[in-house]
């Protein structure tokens, strides 16, 4: 008698695939709205703090912060990929090649794909006392919290934005040390 495995092998490796990808999709779930409200609140705490935060540039600089932290929440690599600056950005997010790297927006796509394919974002959120924005450039120091191999990983990140003819963009994102 021979069995389902050596009958159909395509029939079985679909099988496989379709419950990857499913395993896949749920693990890629789009941030939910109580995760939107906590990166609105923190993004309000900061705008609050800060001096020159009534508007303008500083108002714009933290949208576009609020932008990049609700695409990484979700994993979305085209948009981070789309708000780096487009003379190039520098990328240092550590692991095996802790090395600041240069990119272009083309090239921060794929090293964002990989980057959230590998994990699960939990949080990104920005920390109110480490934000700032002077004239065309803004700092910030967010709390980012991924499971990636089955346990949870906290790092705080650098994010450094500049103003330019499109707009507030990322120039250098970076693992604090």
């Amino acid at each position: 008698m021979l069995s389902l495995r050596y009958r159909f092998p395509s029939l079985r490796r679909a099988f496989g695939q379709a419950f990857l990808c499913a395993l896949w999709l749920a693990a890629a779930a789009p941030a939910s709205a109580a995760d939107d409200a906590t990166v609105g609140a923190a993004v309000d705490s900061i705008r609050s703090a800060g001096d020159e935060a009534g508007g303008g540039p500083a108002a714009a600089a933290l949208d576009t912060l609020a932008v990049l932290a609700g695409a990484w929440r979700a994993g979305d690599h085209a948009t981070v990929a789309r708000l780096a600056a487009a003379e190039g950005a520098r990328i240092d997010l550590g692991g095996e090649s802790a090395s600041m790297r240069d990119c272009s927006p083309g090239q921060a796509f794929y090293i964002f794909k990989a980057l959230f394919r590998g994990g699960r974002t939990m949080r990104f959120d920005p920390m109110p006392i480490a934000t700032g924005v002077t004239g065309n450039a803004a700092d910030a120091v967010v709390e980012w919290r991924y499971l990636r191999g089955g346990s949870e990983h906290v790092e705080h990140l650098f994010l450094s934005l500049q103003r330019g003819p499109e707009g507030w963009r990322w120039t250098e994102i970076r693992v604090r040390p």
